[in-house]
């Protein structure tokens, strides 16, 4: 049974509507997307090869709320695939959100995969797909 908690004088009772306190900003900044590209840019994560990073906060009125997007140029899936793995890209995904963490950003973090045979379409600069698909060689 779960006893009633003391009045807290000039506190209002009976409230119509629920008390939204909103969560502190988690204070990510350019300083720290720049530094979380950085960090990912040209690595191999979970076995993946990642040639480019983009990466910025982005206002998502839907949640109304600020999320982190990653956007990851990768290499293409294995021939006759139409995409990676599932458990590699979650692995992929887990790192990624471990690594923004470790670095102070609070937002949720949304990764999009994009391989290089799709690049063009979404939106990859021509200079920074011609560079990876260098590096792929």
């Amino acid at each position: 049974m779960l006893t009633p908690a003391p009045a807290i004088p000039d506190y209002p009772v009976g409230m119509s509507e629920a008390l939204y306190v909103p969560a502190p900003l988690g204070g990510t900044n350019d300083r720290m997307l720049a530094a979380l590209a950085d960090e990912l840019r040209d690595q191999v994560i979970e076995g993946f090869r990642l040639y480019d990073v983009q990466v910025e906060a982005a206002w998502r009125p839907e949640i109304d709320d600020e999320v982190v997007r990653v956007r990851l140029l990768m290499d293409d899936p294995a021939p006759g695939e139409l995409t990676w793995p599932d458990p590699g890209l979650r692995a992929l995904d887990r790192t990624i959100r471990q690594r923004a963490w470790s670095l102070g950003i609070g937002e949720e973090v949304y990764v999009r995969h994009v391989a290089l045979r799709s690049a063009r379409q979404a939106g990859i600069p021509a200079e920074v797909l011609a560079r990876a698909r260098d590096a792929a060689r």
